[in-house]
């Protein structure tokens, strides 16, 4: 039987959209290891902010940790929400609301050390929603630890799209669908996976002393579509650029990317961009042969996000 919990910490109906970062590379925290940090960008300053953070430290000791967002101290020690103890060691998760202190644009979380006990930051995950009448997304949020032992399973609901962190020592997990099967394999450190067929899932240790399944969260989106039309064009000595935002809806941004022969030859943002706007650029070819071009052009509305290469033939 499954070990732990994995509590559902929030649930809703949002005007928005929802974004999940995850960092899944453990680090250890000891003797002159005292910190880490992880860098993240939000797209625009968002309505709501989690951090949700999974931590193992030994069984006999409750160390001392500080965590930062930016230059304001979310901590003085530490408190976790949730622990599960395996015997040997304890798996704690820390949830924050963190909603007043992100910004658009760079952020960054510290993770200190304050005492000679060490530990290890397995994974950390941000959560961020961004207010937008033009959508409408229904949530859950679940984030603790469950421990699945050889051939175990953990059964779960998606509403539409889901996303799942999970990890451990060593081993291999297996997700299934009414339509596919994802694999994870980890080795010391945790893996995101993004599940898209709607109903139920499985999640089955198949390989190793067991999977620790640390956050899932599953949404349900109602937005326009985007629609995006790039051209590209060699005329006159010159590569002609445009793309039309064909959406009923304004795009938070564009991205134009051209490379030639598999160097970036021009790259700009623009922001905002308007329904059935068009956006058009000269770029000179300096006589250079022709051999690979290719335009890249990214659609971007609350978080969600179009990617459409477009090569010149």
């Amino acid at each position: 039987m499954p070990k732990g919990d994995l509590p559902l910490f929030d649930k809703g109906c949002f005007n928005g959209s929802i974004e999940v970062q995850s960092f899944t590379k453990g680090t250890t925290l000891r003797d002159s290891n005292k910190s880490v940090s992880y860098p993240f960008e939000l797209e625009k300053e968002p309505s709501k902010l989690y951090v949700i953070a999974s931590v193992e430290r030994a069984f006999t000791v409750m160390p001392k940790l500080r965590i930062w967002l930016n230059d304001f101290s979310l901590s003085k020690e530490f408190k976790p929400n949730v622990e599960v103890n395996d015997g040997n060691s304890v798996f704690s998760t820390i949830i924050y609301d963190i909603s007043p202190f992100g910004k658009k644009g760079r952020n960054e979380l510290n993770f200190v050390r304050s005492s000679n006990d060490s530990m290890n930051v397995i994974n950390v995950t941000v959560v961020s929603f961004y207010r937008d009448d033009d959508l409408k997304t229904d949530y859950k949020l679940n984030a603790g630890t469950i421990m699945l032992g050889n051939k175990e399973t953990l059964e779960l609901e998606n509403m539409g799209k889901g996303i799942l962190i999970l990890g451990g020592k060593r081993g291999l997990a297996k997700v299934f669908t009414a339509k596919d099967i994802l694999l994870s394999s980890y080795f010391m450190e945790s893996d995101e996976l993004e599940v898209n067929t709607e109903g139920k899932l499985k999640v089955t240790n198949e390989e190793g002393t067991s999977t620790l399944v640390f956050f899932y969260g599953t949404f349900s989106v109602v937005s326009p579509e985007i629609r995006i039309n790039p051209q590209v064009m060699d005329k006159d000595g010159s590569i002609f650029l445009s793309v039309r935002n064909e959406s009923d809806v304004q795009l938070d941004k564009m991205v134009m990317n051209l490379t030639v022969n598999g160097v970036t030859k021009f790259f700009k943002v623009y922001s905002p961009v308007r329904p059935n706007e068009e956006l058009t650029e000269r770029v000179s070819k300096s006589g250079e042969k022709l051999v690979n071009v290719n335009l890249r052009v990214v659609g971007v509305k609350s978080g969600m996000r179009i990617v459409i290469d477009k090569p010149l033939k």
